[in-house]
């Protein structure tokens, strides 16, 4: 897989997270207009970033130009 991925997002605890960690895992903001878009969309999940990153993340490239992920 070449793109980043985070398939728990917006749950309390990743599936595979060791149980004597503290609970920690991404939880994107749900008033964002890109995580819910006034159309239906065709998702598994309640957001779009259910199964995957935040539609509102960016990441650089490390030389100063920053990508969106939408």
């Amino acid at each position: 897989m070449n793109e980043p991925a985070n398939f728990d997002t917006n749950t309390n605890r990743p599936f595979n997270y060791p149980d004597h960690k503290p609970d920690w895992n991404l939880h994107c903001p749900k008033d964002e207009p890109l995580e819910t878009p006034k159309y239906k969309t065709a998702i598994l999940g309640q957001y779009l970033s259910d199964k995957t990153m935040c539609m509102i993340g960016e990441q650089t490239d490390g030389q100063g130009k920053i990508y969106k992920h939408y």
